[in-house]
């Protein structure tokens, strides 16, 4: 019995492994004169993180790639840090879930964008393969529809067809004319 629920547990703690979620990671400095920096972005897997605030002075807005708003999340932005007092500055970093549709975080101040970030950058690498992140909306480049590339598939089918059917005719006319000989042959032997 013990076997079985250490099995259960060990096979439960490969799969939530193995199904970790993709997310956009950003590092920020947010400063007391309503700029921001943003330190560091990445998609990578992981598990989300972002500490929620009651107050809606600073927001962070995720939009999609026609400027949609896909979330907004209130930010928690502190310039008094216990222990340490009054600061110019805000350091954070935040893990959100990602999107494929997403195309941009805006860091906003009292509903004043900040600063932003193109994940574009960070999603579609240019490199002709839809890959990954990459989709028509997030990476038009890479996974743009190519209707040549239909035709070529069905053309290529269309002479493996063909050259199967004459392969199998082929095969069939060598049969009947094989037939024929041995049927003469006994034909002969028999008289």
């Amino acid at each position: 019995m013990m076997k079985k629920m250490i099995c259960l547990l060990a096979l439960l703690l490969v799969v939530q492994a193995a199904h970790a979620d993709s997310i956009i990671s950003v590092e920020y400095t947010i400063y007391k004169n309503g700029t921001a920096d943003i330190i560091s972005t990445s998609v990578t897997e992981g598990a989300m993180s972002m500490p929620d605030s009651t107050s809606e002075e600073y927001k962070l807005r995720v939009l999609d790639f026609e400027g949609k708003k896909i979330f907004d999340k209130n930010m928690l932005v502190m310039f008094n840090i216990p222990e340490v007092g009054e600061t110019n500055e805000s350091y954070g970093q935040l893990k959100l879930p990602f999107e494929p549709s997403a195309t941009k975080v805006q860091f906003l101040h009292n509903g004043t964008k900040i600063a932003d970030i193109d994940l574009t950058q960070y999603i579609c690498n240019k490199n002709g393969a839809c890959a990954g992140y990459e989709n028509k909306m997030n990476c038009p480049t890479d996974c743009e529809e190519k209707g040549l590339s239909f035709w070529i598939y069905v053309i290529a089918l269309l002479v493996v067809l063909l050259v199967l059917w004459l392969v199998f005719r082929w095969y069939q006319n060598r049969q009947a004319s094989g037939q024929s000989k041995t049927d003469k042959w006994k034909n002969i032997y028999n008289s």
